[in-house]
Protein backbone atom coordinates (compact mmCIF):
# COMPACT_ATOMS: atom_id res chain seq x y z
CA UNK A 1 0.00 0.00 0.00
CA UNK A 2 3.00 2.32 1.06
CA UNK A 3 4.71 1.79 -2.79
CA UNK A 4 0.98 2.36 -4.47
CA UNK A 5 0.52 5.61 -2.77
CA UNK A 6 4.47 6.37 -3.59
CA UNK A 7 3.35 5.83 -7.37
CA UNK A 8 0.53 7.64 -6.94
CA UNK A 9 1.74 11.16 -5.43
CA UNK A 10 4.61 11.15 -8.59
CA UNK A 11 2.15 9.99 -11.14
CA UNK A 12 -0.47 12.88 -10.04
CA UNK A 13 2.65 15.55 -10.93
CA UNK A 14 2.70 13.75 -13.89
CA UNK A 15 -1.13 13.87 -14.95
CA UNK A 16 -0.85 17.38 -13.79
CA UNK A 17 2.24 18.63 -15.91
CA UNK A 18 1.33 16.42 -19.07
CA UNK A 19 -0.42 18.12 -22.25
CA UNK A 20 -4.59 16.97 -23.07
CA UNK A 21 -4.33 14.57 -24.90
CA UNK A 22 -0.91 13.38 -23.92
CA UNK A 23 0.25 9.98 -23.78
CA UNK A 24 1.74 8.03 -20.18
CA UNK A 25 3.28 4.91 -20.92
CA UNK A 26 3.86 2.73 -17.43
CA UNK A 27 6.05 -0.64 -17.21
CA UNK A 28 5.06 -2.39 -14.41
CA UNK A 29 4.90 -6.37 -13.33
CA UNK A 30 3.73 -8.35 -10.16
CA UNK A 31 6.38 -8.13 -7.61
CA UNK A 32 6.93 -11.34 -4.80
CA UNK A 33 7.61 -10.70 -1.16
CA UNK A 34 9.76 -13.25 -0.04
CA UNK A 35 8.39 -15.84 2.50
CA UNK A 36 9.79 -15.69 5.61
CA UNK A 37 10.52 -19.38 6.13
CA UNK A 38 9.68 -22.58 4.76
CA UNK A 39 5.91 -22.88 6.68
CA UNK A 40 5.07 -19.63 4.76
CA UNK A 41 4.57 -18.66 1.48
CA UNK A 42 5.82 -16.05 -0.79
CA UNK A 43 3.01 -13.23 -1.41
CA UNK A 44 2.74 -12.24 -4.91
CA UNK A 45 1.30 -8.72 -5.75
CA UNK A 46 0.13 -7.84 -8.79
CA UNK A 47 1.14 -4.00 -8.95
CA UNK A 48 -0.28 -3.53 -12.43
CA UNK A 49 -3.79 -4.46 -11.81
CA UNK A 50 -3.65 -2.39 -8.48
CA UNK A 51 -2.21 0.77 -9.90
CA UNK A 52 -4.74 0.91 -12.52
CA UNK A 53 -7.15 2.01 -10.16
CA UNK A 54 -5.27 4.49 -9.19
CA UNK A 55 -4.31 5.81 -12.66
CA UNK A 56 -7.83 6.00 -13.73
CA UNK A 57 -9.34 7.60 -10.61
CA UNK A 58 -6.72 10.54 -11.03
CA UNK A 59 -7.79 11.36 -14.77
CA UNK A 60 -5.36 9.25 -17.34
CA UNK A 61 -8.07 7.05 -19.03
CA UNK A 62 -6.82 3.78 -20.06
CA UNK A 63 -5.95 3.11 -24.42
CA UNK A 64 -3.75 0.13 -24.55
CA UNK A 65 -2.26 -2.88 -22.29
CA UNK A 66 1.15 -4.28 -23.91
CA UNK A 67 2.69 -7.31 -23.03
CA UNK A 68 6.60 -6.92 -23.19
CA UNK A 69 7.64 -10.99 -23.63
CA UNK A 70 11.33 -12.20 -22.76
CA UNK A 71 13.08 -15.26 -23.69
CA UNK A 72 12.21 -17.64 -20.97
CA UNK A 73 16.05 -18.40 -20.30
CA UNK A 74 16.66 -14.83 -19.14
CA UNK A 75 13.72 -15.07 -15.95
CA UNK A 76 14.49 -16.93 -12.58
CA UNK A 77 13.43 -20.45 -12.46
CA UNK A 78 9.41 -20.85 -10.76
CA UNK A 79 8.90 -24.31 -12.25
CA UNK A 80 11.47 -26.72 -10.98
CA UNK A 81 9.42 -27.90 -8.06
CA UNK A 82 6.42 -28.97 -10.35
CA UNK A 83 8.73 -30.15 -12.62
CA UNK A 84 10.07 -32.45 -10.68
CA UNK A 85 6.79 -33.72 -8.93
CA UNK A 86 3.84 -32.82 -11.39
CA UNK A 87 1.04 -32.14 -8.66
CA UNK A 88 -1.68 -30.54 -9.57
CA UNK A 89 -2.34 -27.19 -7.20
CA UNK A 90 1.48 -27.09 -7.44
CA UNK A 91 2.19 -25.36 -10.66
CA UNK A 92 4.04 -22.24 -10.98
CA UNK A 93 4.67 -20.80 -14.51
CA UNK A 94 7.97 -18.78 -15.43
CA UNK A 95 7.53 -15.11 -15.42
CA UNK A 96 8.95 -14.05 -18.46
CA UNK A 97 6.36 -10.92 -19.48
CA UNK A 98 5.87 -7.56 -17.97
CA UNK A 99 3.20 -4.91 -18.83
CA UNK A 100 3.68 -1.71 -20.72
CA UNK A 101 -0.19 -0.10 -19.73
CA UNK A 102 -0.84 2.85 -22.34
CA UNK A 103 -3.17 5.57 -20.70
CA UNK A 104 -4.09 9.35 -22.41
CA UNK A 105 -4.67 12.46 -20.56
CA UNK A 106 -8.06 13.24 -21.87
CA UNK A 107 -10.08 11.25 -24.18
CA UNK A 108 -12.60 13.53 -25.53
CA UNK A 109 -10.46 14.92 -28.44
CA UNK A 110 -9.26 12.98 -31.58
CA UNK A 111 -5.91 11.93 -31.37
CA UNK A 112 -6.12 14.24 -34.97
CA UNK A 113 -6.45 17.22 -32.46
CA UNK A 114 -2.38 16.46 -31.63
CA UNK A 115 -1.70 16.01 -34.85
CA UNK A 116 -2.84 18.96 -36.17
CA UNK A 117 -0.28 21.20 -33.91
CA UNK A 118 2.28 19.87 -35.82
CA UNK A 119 3.55 20.81 -39.17
CA UNK A 120 3.20 18.72 -42.29
CA UNK A 121 7.02 18.36 -42.65
CA UNK A 122 7.37 17.71 -39.24
CA UNK A 123 4.73 14.53 -39.63
CA UNK A 124 6.86 13.47 -42.55
CA UNK A 125 10.01 13.29 -40.41
CA UNK A 126 8.07 11.70 -37.37
CA UNK A 127 6.88 8.94 -39.47
CA UNK A 128 7.84 5.67 -38.28
CA UNK A 129 9.22 4.16 -41.56
CA UNK A 130 10.99 0.40 -39.88
CA UNK A 131 9.03 -2.60 -39.41
CA UNK A 132 6.51 -2.62 -36.07
CA UNK A 133 4.82 -4.73 -33.98
CA UNK A 134 1.15 -5.44 -35.13
CA UNK A 135 -0.19 -6.74 -32.35
CA UNK A 136 0.13 -5.74 -28.52
CA UNK A 137 3.07 -8.51 -27.62
CA UNK A 138 6.39 -7.07 -27.92
CA UNK A 139 9.26 -9.99 -27.90
CA UNK A 140 12.26 -8.24 -26.32
CA UNK A 141 15.07 -9.67 -24.91
CA UNK A 142 16.20 -7.69 -21.05
CA UNK A 143 19.25 -5.89 -20.48
CA UNK A 144 21.87 -6.19 -17.32
CA UNK A 145 24.12 -2.90 -16.10
CA UNK A 146 27.36 -2.67 -14.51
CA UNK A 147 25.69 0.35 -12.33
CA UNK A 148 21.74 -0.61 -12.28
CA UNK A 149 19.85 -3.71 -11.37
CA UNK A 150 16.98 -3.15 -13.38
CA UNK A 151 17.14 -1.17 -16.38
CA UNK A 152 14.88 -0.99 -19.31
CA UNK A 153 16.30 -2.32 -22.46
CA UNK A 154 16.99 0.53 -25.15
CA UNK A 155 14.89 -1.37 -27.84
CA UNK A 156 11.58 -1.01 -25.39
CA UNK A 157 12.76 2.70 -24.73
CA UNK A 158 13.31 3.37 -28.48
CA UNK A 159 9.96 1.61 -29.76
CA UNK A 160 7.87 4.05 -27.04
CA UNK A 161 9.50 7.07 -28.02
CA UNK A 162 9.16 6.39 -31.85
CA UNK A 163 5.32 5.37 -31.59
CA UNK A 164 4.02 7.97 -28.84
CA UNK A 165 6.04 11.16 -29.95
CA UNK A 166 6.74 13.18 -32.12
CA UNK A 167 10.49 14.66 -33.45
CA UNK A 168 11.07 18.24 -30.56
CA UNK A 169 8.78 16.84 -28.46
CA UNK A 170 9.93 17.07 -24.71
CA UNK A 171 9.42 13.20 -22.89
CA UNK A 172 9.74 13.37 -19.15
CA UNK A 173 11.17 10.10 -17.37
CA UNK A 174 10.19 10.48 -13.46
CA UNK A 175 12.36 7.52 -12.33
CA UNK A 176 15.09 8.03 -14.67
CA UNK A 177 18.09 6.17 -13.81
CA UNK A 178 20.75 5.73 -16.04
CA UNK A 179 19.27 7.97 -18.37
CA UNK A 180 18.26 4.44 -20.82
CA UNK A 181 15.04 6.18 -22.26
CA UNK A 182 16.96 9.82 -21.82
CA UNK A 183 19.35 8.60 -25.13
CA UNK A 184 16.49 6.60 -26.72
CA UNK A 185 15.15 10.25 -26.80
CA UNK A 186 18.11 12.01 -27.80
CA UNK A 187 18.52 9.62 -30.52
CA UNK A 188 15.65 10.09 -32.15
CA UNK A 189 15.62 13.97 -32.41
CA UNK A 190 13.31 14.19 -28.83
CA UNK A 191 13.97 16.17 -26.32
CA UNK A 192 13.91 15.09 -22.72
CA UNK A 193 13.33 15.89 -19.38
CA UNK A 194 14.37 13.23 -16.21
CA UNK A 195 14.35 13.47 -12.56
CA UNK A 196 16.24 10.69 -10.64
CA UNK A 197 16.93 10.60 -6.16
CA UNK A 198 20.32 8.16 -6.72
CA UNK A 199 22.83 10.43 -7.59
CA UNK A 200 25.41 7.50 -8.84
CA UNK A 201 23.29 6.90 -11.38
CA UNK A 202 22.89 10.38 -12.84
CA UNK A 203 26.65 10.87 -12.23
CA UNK A 204 26.78 8.11 -14.41
CA UNK A 205 24.54 9.66 -17.33
CA UNK A 206 26.26 12.39 -16.89
CA UNK A 207 29.78 11.16 -17.46
CA UNK A 208 28.45 9.19 -20.53
CA UNK A 209 26.60 11.33 -22.53
CA UNK A 210 28.65 14.34 -23.66
CA UNK A 211 25.98 17.36 -22.77
CA UNK A 212 27.61 18.97 -25.39
CA UNK A 213 25.77 16.56 -27.74
CA UNK A 214 22.87 18.74 -26.83
CA UNK A 215 23.15 21.03 -29.79
CA UNK A 216 24.90 23.73 -27.40
CA UNK A 217 21.66 24.26 -25.69
CA UNK A 218 22.22 26.13 -22.19
CA UNK A 219 18.97 24.57 -21.07
CA UNK A 220 20.68 21.09 -21.51
CA UNK A 221 22.19 21.17 -18.02
CA UNK A 222 22.38 18.89 -14.52
CA UNK A 223 20.10 20.77 -11.65
CA UNK A 224 19.90 19.76 -8.17
CA UNK A 225 16.51 19.86 -6.72
CA UNK A 226 16.98 23.42 -5.09
CA UNK A 227 19.13 24.60 -8.13
CA UNK A 228 15.96 23.77 -10.29
CA UNK A 229 13.84 25.42 -8.11
CA UNK A 230 16.01 28.94 -8.29
CA UNK A 231 15.89 28.13 -11.85
CA UNK A 232 12.29 28.17 -12.16
CA UNK A 233 12.10 31.62 -10.15
CA UNK A 234 14.21 33.29 -12.17
CA UNK A 235 13.30 32.29 -15.53
CA UNK A 236 9.03 31.44 -15.32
Amino acid sequence: EGYLNFLEKVFKETFRTTRTGRFFILNTSPVITPRISRKYSSTRHPIPFDIHHYLVKMGWVFIDDIIWAKPEASVGNRNGGFFQHRKPLGYKPNSVTEYVMVYRKGNEKLIDWNMKKYSKDLIKKSLVTEKYETSNLWQIPPSSHKVHSATFPYKLCEKITKLYSYKNDLLFDPFGGVGTFAKSAIDNDRNFFFTELQKKYVDYFCDNFDLSLFNGNKLNRRFSYNQFKNFLKKNI
